[in-house]
């Protein structure tokens, strides 16, 4: 219907083009996605990980139709996963020491960053994140970070 009135259109057949599910093809657990940290393209939450699909999708078509780009970031720390060697192997995860480096991987600026990882975890261990991800979800992030971008599905 929108090619008919030539409107872009960028979702082509297959329906996660904006790689919601890229974790779970690796054959990472996604019951731990959870306690993950997601970030739009300009380095902000905007949904409780703690979400199944599909409302973590319906989340991430939203930003794009918001204008946003088609990149979102999972960021991991050991804490959350001690295992991001196998993210790194499997996923295409890549290390992070600290923010200023999370902002050259991401192209994210850095106080974009700083301040949205500040605000996460100030809210770790309690129900108070603005997003509603539950404590038991919230263990906080901390450097180094294994940053995963979600490919989209091509």
């Amino acid at each position: 219907m929108a090619a008919k009135v030539n409107a872009k259109v960028d979702f082509i057949e297959d329906w996660d083009t904006c790689g919601s599910f890229t974790l779970a093809f690796t054959g990472y657990d996604t019951g731990s996605m959870h306690d993950l940290v997601l970030l739009n393209s300009v380095g902000e939450r905007f949904i409780s990980e703690a979400n199944i699909q599909p409302t973590i999708y319906t989340a991430m078509r939203h930003e794009i139709a918001k204008g946003y780009e088609n990149a979102f970031w999972f960021l991991i720390d050991d804490n959350i996963d001690s295992n991001t060697q196998w993210l790194m192997d499997n996923a295409g995860a890549v290390k992070a020491a600290d923010v200023t480096e999370l902002a050259a991987i991401t192209g994210i600026p850095v106080e974009t960053l700083q301040a949205t990882i500040d605000a996460y975890n100030a809210a770790a261990g309690t129900d108070n994140d603005v997003l509603g991800k539950a404590a038991v979800y919230n263990k906080g992030i901390q450097a180094p970070y294994t940053v995963v971008f979600t490919q989209p599905m091509r």
